[in-house]
């Protein structure tokens, strides 16, 4: 039987988790300079603290990772009717399914997590550990189940672990499309307890809104919220700020971060696709294509797949980019029979770039249903946009607005569903608008911003 420090523990959520989403979000330091549009390497570099504690690099973190989720392993063993060590393994393999974006993996987390709730005792359980799962998971229902338990709890609830309860309330509802009532939870979660996991979120909801720079001043304090940082914390906040200038167009500037993020955690396969997928859109294509046949040489990433497939293509290759295209369609259905909602948002932009529209609007509509937010509005108009339907497209996008979200994909949806119903004033309008944010969003290159297209 484990004991009561390690039940504690189970219940709250490793900030490594909050700092390392699967989907990038991209955000500039406001306190430093702007950067230069041809910039290669950006001043601001140097002002990112030295990493603490924790893995030096992916192979390490991994490795670990590994060594854990075993002990864990050999725990449930010893005591399957026991649910603190499922709880564990759950977790550990949540933690996994981070470093290798392997749904399946994932999908084993949370059916863990449900043995778990399942052998717990009345009024006991992993709630928090369970909310955090359902929301890897995508899913908002059961991470609400997890809470409620949390509130009939018979065991009392620190401070942290009632500012962590109160923001993944407003994780659901900021995945929900209710901005203003995710921003006032996350507000009172850090007046209760102020910490990088607050930062974060507040930061992803002004990244959310347009507010770059704030969202880039947000990215930077978290980094000094909870002491010394690990590699793979600042790391992450680096691939931010390139992902962020990248969504402003400012491909070279986004190099030099991507540069840094590989430097200061090196390995992991997702930040070297950044990296190379960067290099391509500064002109050099053969290192990108180069850095990406070595990332799939170690492993076969379904991102990384994609990827390349689409450099392919631009590169004139189109037999060898569909073999690419047709091995990556196999994972996502793989992926989308052992964890649709988790599998849904990348499965939709897969199918829109290679070629089959009516499964992604199909996709879409699921994905609409299980998070109606705005990145899950701004997809549907895409999906519709494809199947022909314009003034359905210009529906949802103007939704998703009106909710609170703006980005330049967004707002060239809108563009593209006006100018498709003749509205050419209105359509200009909005390219303006979009072209605000990001001046290259129009240009044939932005195509190829698979990874961190913001």
């Amino acid at each position: 039987m484990l004991n009561g420090k390690l039940e504690r523990l189970l219940k709250r959520q490793h900030i490594a988790v909050l700092l390392a989403p699967l989907v990038i979000t991209g955000l500039v330091l406001a306190a430093e300079p702007m950067l230069s549009w041809g910039e290669i390497g950006p001043r601001p570099v140097a002002s990112l603290p030295n990493p603490g504690y924790g893995p030096r690099d992916y192979g390490a973190a991994l490795a670990l990772a590994e060594g854990q989720l075993a002990g864990w392993r050999e725990s449930v063993a010893i005591g399957p009717d026991d649910w603190l060590p499922r709880a564990g393994l759950a977790q550990s393999l949540a933690e996994m399914a981070r470093l290798t974006g392997d749904i399946a993996v994932l999908a084993e987390a949370q059916a863990e997590m449900a043995r778990a709730a399942a052998l717990a005792p009345d009024g006991a359980g992993p709630t928090l550990a369970a909310a955090h799962t359902a929301m890897a998971a995508h899913r908002l229902d059961l991470a609400e189940d997890a809470l409620a338990l949390m509130r009939r709890s018979v065991v009392p609830d620190g401070r942290d672990e009632q500012a962590e309860a109160l923001a993944l309330v407003g994780d659901i509802a900021f995945y929900r499309g209710q901005m203003r009532e995710a921003e006032t939870l996350y507000s009172r979660s850090d007046v209760l307890s102020p910490g990088a996991g607050s930062l974060f979120r507040q930061a992803m909801l002004a990244k959310a809104k347009g507010d770059l720079d704030e969202a880039g001043e947000l990215f930077a304090r978290s980094l000094g919220a909870d002491g010394r940082a690990s590699p793979e914390t600042v790391a992450n906040v680096a691939l931010q700020l390139g992902a962020i200038e990248q969504a402003r167009g400012r491909y070279g500037a986004a190099f030099g971060w991507f540069r840094r993020a590989d430097a200061l955690f090196a390995g992991h396969w997702l930040i070297q696709a950044h990296v190379a997928q960067a290099e391509y859109l500064t002109g050099a294509r053969g290192a990108a294509m180069a850095r990406l046949e070595g990332v799939l040489a170690r492993s076969q990433p379904v991102e990384v797949m994609e990827l390349y497939a689409l450099l392919l293509r631009r590169e004139g290759l189109g037999s060898q980019s569909q073999q690419w295209a047709a091995r990556a369609t196999a994972i996502w259905e793989e992926r989308l029979r052992a964890l649709p909602t988790a599998a849904y948002g990348h499965a939709i932009e897969h199918h829109l770039r290679f070629g089959a529209p009516a499964r992604a609007l199909e996709l879409a509509e699921r994905n609409y249903a299980a998070r109606p937010y705005g990145e899950a509005r701004l997809l549907l108009a895409e999906a519709l946009l494809a199947n022909r339907r314009p003034a359905e497209a210009l529906a949802e996008a103007k939704a998703a607005q009106a909710t609170g979200w703006r980005s330049a994909p967004l707002l060239a949806v809108e563009a593209a569903a006006l100018e498709a119903q003749g509205s050419s004033l209105a359509a200009q309008r909005a390219r303006a608008e979009a072209e605000a944010i990001n001046p290259m969003v129009f240009d044939p290159l932005a195509e190829l911003v698979w990874l961190g297209h913001g």
